[in-house]
């Protein structure tokens, strides 16, 4: 079992779930650093592989900026 915690102020769709499967990816050996950051400057989504199904992503807490 595997946990991660993303922390942010907005999310795109689908996000957490590539993210993951580009840390899952990279923790398996098949990507390295320079891959991801490769990934990220071609700002095209079709290289950055699969989109992780859903199941076990739970959205933990939602924390509201009170304004002052």
């Amino acid at each position: 079992m595997y946990t991660f915690i993303l922390k942010g102020n907005g999310f795109l769709y689908h996000m957490v779930r590539i993210i993951v499967g580009v840390l899952l990816e990279a923790g398996k050996g098949n990507i390295n650093e320079a891959d991801v950051k490769q990934m990220f400057a071609s700002k095209d989504r079709q290289t950055v592989g699969k989109t992780l199904p859903p199941e076990g992503l739970y959205l933990w807490e939602v924390c509201y900026k009170e304004d002052n």
